[in-house]
């Protein structure tokens, strides 16, 4: 995405909003809220409390239960709205016409038609970001599945799609720039309370299926991974509501005061963490969808070699259900090559000795490829790799030693929750190689998947933590403006 681009998008919004806010606030229409079901309009006397002609009142109306006061600007000043009904109602509402006429209520942060503008301006803007990230996404997919990138702008894309549903209907209903920078402020927050009933239901799914793991795998914080992770999703998501309930209740710090500071606080860390959370939800749901692309990936039948990526194996040598699947997916892929284009392809078992196992994984693979009929001439076993970095880098190593091919065409062959990290691994390896996966059983996809997102998180983590420190950094500014609106004046009587 070009970044000069949207700054001078977002500066030529910025000076069109700002004209169209002067063009329109020259009048102002007050929707006061009273009791017309008990009352008629003439039981109610609308005047503008001013010293000279600051203001001029246009019209007065009833509308549903609300009382439509139209307003225009004369001259520079202030001026006070009061519509009062004897001892039974009186409302005041502050008045100030600015350069040129600009007329807001209850202070500059307060109401203006012209505020209307800037709503406008912003969702034009969310828009012209969605379709930039629309396009950068084809791009980044046809280029290369196996790209972090394409899963920050997949989620990005999630929470400004949000973003603009959200200010649809809100774009022409607020009226006051406070209210304006709330919704915004809150946006992260609101994104986390709607997607709550999908992960809630998501959450009691895992954790069954994290019991049923545990029967079959053992008792170990390793699987139930998937339930803290739907348990955090679900604390953040009603952190800033159980805050601020208790802190409406206790004596300990006072948020009641607009003008104190711990309100703002208050404000900040509730909308930080939902802000945080809403984050965190959309880069998951973009890892669900390119984990579920990458593991439904066909790669074309045009391949020299398929590396088979080592897991545990038995006590005996023999490959576990995990492994054997893994294998047989690349026995397959071979096969269908072979039928298609009458290619054969080579096999690159890949996998160390661990301090458990009688055999290197790498040996058992290729003992069982011997077994089904997998000629030995066709296999390449690598057998000194300890991790998945090593699988790749150690078997390339290996193949392009082997071959006099310039740039042999690899795939590599690993469980279907494990493919789309596997291809990261080799991507920022500088490897041009694709994947396929092999099924497993549902109860271990779900919490093995969440084990892959949680290491793709820490993988990433230094762009995750800068993401999270300018989100930061934008709610600490939107509370800022609203302390200063409410301690300076700049809005009022609201």
């Amino acid at each position: 995405m070009n970044k000069k681009f949207y700054l001078i998008l977002a500066l030529a919004l910025l000076v069109l909003a700002s004209v169209v806010f002067v063009l329109m606030s020259t009048s102002l229409t007050i929707h006061d809220e009273t009791n017309l079901q008990n009352y008629s309009l003439e039981d109610y006397r609308v005047w503008v409390e001013q010293d000279q002609e600051i203001v001029s009142v246009d019209s007065v109306e009833a509308g549903d239960n609300v009382i439509i006061v139209r307003l225009s600007a004369l001259q520079r000043g202030k001026a006070i709205l009061r519509i009062e009904n004897g001892d039974v109602f009186s409302r005041v509402i502050p008045l100030q016409v600015y350069y040129p006429k600009i007329l807001v209520a209850d202070g500059i942060f307060g109401r203006s038609r012209g505020y209307t503008a800037f709503s406008v301006a912003i969702l034009i803007y969310f828009l012209a970001i969605f379709a930039g990230l629309l396009r950068a996404y084809r791009k980044s997919v046809r280029s290369n599945i196996y790209q972090y990138r394409n899963v920050m702008i997949l989620g990005v894309a999630i929470f400004v799609v949000f973003l603009i549903l959200n200010r649809i209907p809100d774009m022409f209903r607020l009226e006051a720039l406070e209210d304006l920078l709330r919704n915004i402020l809150s946006s992260g927050g609101t994104f986390s309370l709607l997607m709550l009933p999908v992960f809630f239901l998501t959450w009691i799914y895992i954790i069954f299926s994290n019991l049923y793991l545990m029967k079959k795998e053992g008792r170990n914080w390793h699987n139930m991974l998937g339930a803290i992770l739907g348990a955090a999703i679900f604390l953040g998501t009603l952190f800033p509501e159980l805050l601020s309930s208790w802190l409406q209740r206790t004596s300990l710090v006072d948020v009641h005061n607009e003008r104190g500071v711990a309100m703002y606080v208050e404000l900040f860390i509730e909308n930080s963490v939902g802000i945080i959370v809403a984050y965190l939800e959309s880069v998951l749901l973009a890892t669900i969808w390119f984990g579920i692309k990458a593991a439904r990936h066909k790669p074309a039948f045009d391949k020299d070699y398929v590396l088979i990526l080592g897991c545990q194996i038995n006590e005996d040598g023999s490959l576990t259900n995990l492994l054997k699947a893994r294998t047989d997916k690349a026995v397959d892929f071979a096969a269908k090559q072979k039928a298609a284009t009458g290619k054969e392809i080579v096999f690159v078992p890949s996998g160390g000795q661990g301090s458990d196992e009688v055999m290197p994984e790498a040996q058992a693979i290729r003992n069982y490829l011997l077994s089904i009929g997998i000629p030995e001439e066709r296999i390449l076993a690598e057998d000194q790799s300890v991790n998945t970095y090593e699988n790749l880098n150690n078997s390339m190593k290996l193949i392009r030693r082997s071959t006099d091919q310039a740039n042999p065409k690899v795939i590599f062959s690993t469980t279907n929750y494990h493919v789309f990290r596997a291809g990261l691994l080799a991507t920022g390896m500088g490897l041009k190689i694709e994947g396929i996966g092999s099924r497993t059983r549902q109860y271990f996809w779900i919490n093995a998947f969440v084990r892959e997102y949680i290491a793709t998180l820490y993988s990433e983590r230094k762009i995750h933590i800068r993401i999270i420190l300018l989100l930061l950094a934008a709610v600490l500014l939107l509370v800022a403006l609203l302390f200063a609106a409410i301690r300076y004046g700049l809005v009022v009587g609201i």
